[in-house]
C-alpha cells in the first residue's frame, strides 16, 4: 500500500545559536496525511514559525529529518521540493515583486513555461478566490494590509502547489474576510486534494482543521482532532463555539457535556 503521508517529521532538533544549549525545537515528530488540513498552535516562542521554515528548507535541522512526499529534504533536494510547496508569511510586504497586482501573482509562474492563456487563467482564478480580481491593475503599494495579504495568498494559489503552508497568514484580515477566505480555501483543498499546514493563534481557524498539533517551548505536547485537543487540553483557549458552550453550562443551561463545533452548537441552539 503506498505511503499517503505528504509530510513526515522525524525527531527534529533545531537551535539558532549552536553555542547555546537552548533548542527552539526538541525531538519534534509528526506526520501529515495527503489532502488533510493541519493547524499548528502554541504560544509565542513555541517554535511554530521556525518549524515552517524547516519544512520548506529555509533552515536546516540540527538533527532529525523531514520528508516531503517521501523525499528527504536536504541541500540537494530542496530546490525540487519547493516546487511542490507554497508558503505565505505573516508580512505580505516581504513577498511583493510586481508593479501591479496581477503582475505580482504571475511572477512565480513565469519560469514554468506556461502558455500566456494558461498563466492568465491561473492568475484570474487565484485573484477571484481571494476576492482581489477587481484590484488586479492596482499598484500593490496602494493596497491595505489585508488586501496585500490576499494578493500574497493568490500568488501561491496560482502556482497550484501540492502543499500550502500559512504562517499566521490571516492575522491582518478582518473576521468576516478571514472567514470567507478560509471557506474558499476549504473548497480548493477538497477540489485539488491539497495539503494545508496552518500555523495560527486563531482557535476558530484551528477548529476547522482535520488535526491540531500543539507546541510548547519547542516540544510537541499534543496532537489530534480539534474536538479531542480542545476537550482534553483545558489550558488551551477554546474556539468561540466551545467557549460559549462552557459558559452556558456554567450558567446552568442544560447543554451537552462535550466539545461542540460551531455547526453543532448552532444546530443545538436552533432546536
Amino acid at each position: 500500500m503506498p505511503n499517503l503521508n505528504a509530510i513526515q517529521v522525524k525527531n527534529i532538533k533545531f537551535r539558532y545559536d549552536l553555542r547555546l544549549d537552548h533548542h527552539v525545537l526538541s525531538d519534534v515528530s509528526f506526520v501529515v496525511e495527503k489532502g488533510k488540513w493541519v493547524s499548528i498552535i502554541g504560544e509565542n516562542g513555541s517554535g511554530k514559525s521556525t518549524l515552517a521554515r524547516l519544512l520548506v528548507g529555509l533552515l536546516p535541522p540540527e538533527s532529525g529529518s523531514i520528508f516531503i512526499n517521501n523525499q528527504l529534504v536536504d541541500e540537494q533536494s530542496k530546490g525540487q521540493i519547493r516546487k511542490k510547496l507554497g508558503i505565505v508569511f505573516q508580512n505580505p510586504d516581504n513577498q511583493f515583486i510586481g508593479t501591479t497586482v496581477e503582475d505580482d501573482v504571475a511572477f512565480g509562474l513565469e519560469n514554468q513555461q506556461l502558455s500566456y492563456e494558461e498563466m492568465h487563467n491561473r492568475v484570474a482564478e487565484a485573484l477571484k478566490v481571494v476576492d482581489m480580481y477587481e484590484h488586479r491593475a492596482k499598484d500593490p503599494s496602494q493596497l491595505s494590509g489585508g488586501q496585500k495579504q490576499r494578493v500574497a495568498i493568490a500568488g501561491v494559489l496560482a502556482l497550484q502547489p501540492e502543499i500550502m503552508i500559512f504562517d499566521e497568514s490571516f492575522v491582518m484580515l478582518d473576521p468576516l474576510s478571514r472567514r470567507e477566505l478560509l471557506e474558499s480555501l476549504q473548497l480548493i483543498q477538497a477540489q485539488y486534494d491539497l495539503t494545508i499546514i496552518s500555523i495560527t493563534h486563531d482557535r476558530n481557524e484551528a477548529a476547522l482543521a482535520d488535526k491540531v498539533i500543539v507546541l510548547e517551548q519547542g516540544k510537541l505536547i499534543s496532537e489530534g482532532a480539534p474536538a479531542n485537543i480542545f476537550a482534553e487540553e483545558k489550558k488551551l483557549t477554546p474556539p468561540f463555539a466551545e467557549a460559549l458552550r462552557r459558559r452556558l453550562a456554567t450558567a446552568g443551561v442544560s447543554i451537552p457535556n462535550h466539545y461542540m463545533s460551531e455547526e453543532e452548537l448552532v444546530d443545538w441552539l436552533c432546536k
